[in-house]
């Protein structure tokens, strides 16, 4: 239920922005509901494995085939949230018009140009 609220909310900020349709908000919804319900597991692996690592670094003998074996589970994972990611962007693009996807654009270029200001001190007077 987090999940879906905390989505939710995201959406509801960027439709107001690209004024899309309630019938489009909603299947951008869904579309990261799922995909975050899907990868949410990932990320105590991701902590596990970490701590596995360090228990595996400060072991008396070094065991390099667990280690690698951790690396290559997380690089599998890795591979599967980029996937994962890329086509819901892939679909929430083909719900948006073209119209809609250039004025995303620009709101995006517009954020990303304002956090870059912020790192580079043009917030003091």
């Amino acid at each position: 239920a987090e999940i879906e609220k905390k989505v939710d909310r995201m959406v509801k900020h960027v439709a107001i922005e690209i004024d899309a349709t309630p019938e489009q908000q909603s299947k951008i919804s869904k579309l990261f509901v799922a995909l975050a319900k899907d990868l949410k597991p990932m990320r105590g692996q991701m902590r596990d494995s970490g701590r596995q690592v360090h228990d595996l670094l400060l072991a008396n003998k070094i065991d390099r085939e667990a280690l690698e074996k951790i690396r290559a589970a997380r690089l599998a994972d890795a591979e599967r949230l980029s996937k994962a990611i890329v086509n819901a962007v892939a679909d929430a693009a083909e719900i948006l018009s073209p119209d809609q996807r250039k004025v995303l654009e620009e709101r995006i270029k517009y954020f990303r140009s304002m956090r870059r200001g912020w790192r580079h001190g043009w917030h003091r007077g």
